[in-house]
């Protein structure tokens, strides 16, 4: 599968979750963008990293969030959401965004 496949399947589960992703053209942002997303600062996207709330990967200095674990993220932390969803909804964006194999 693509970069540009991976990414067409992080924008379907974003949508199917209604999270507007358009425009997107990353499969990972900086911490700052993350911040800007989530639109809290960036000393808290930090924290939520961290304290493994959050998962991120390390390119030599540079910390990103995979678009599929801010997907992920932002629908765990839905008030409206049960625990059996919220696993499934995880694993869905996951399953999507890696594909068939």
């Amino acid at each position: 599968m693509t970069a540009n496949e991976k990414l067409e399947h992080a924008r379907r589960i974003a949508a199917e979750l209604g999270i507007p992703l358009d425009g997107m053209d990353r499969l990972a942002f900086s911490l700052r963008v993350t911040a800007r997303l989530l639109s809290v600062s960036h000393s808290q996207v930090e924290k939520l990293v961290a304290r493994g709330e959050l998962s991120a990967f390390r390119v030599g200095r540079s910390v990103r969030v995979e678009v599929v674990e801010l997907v992920a993220f932002m629908d765990r932390n839905r008030k409206h959401r049960n625990d059996a969803e919220k696993v499934s909804v995880r694993a869905r964006a996951i399953a999507l965004i890696e594909g068939p194999r």
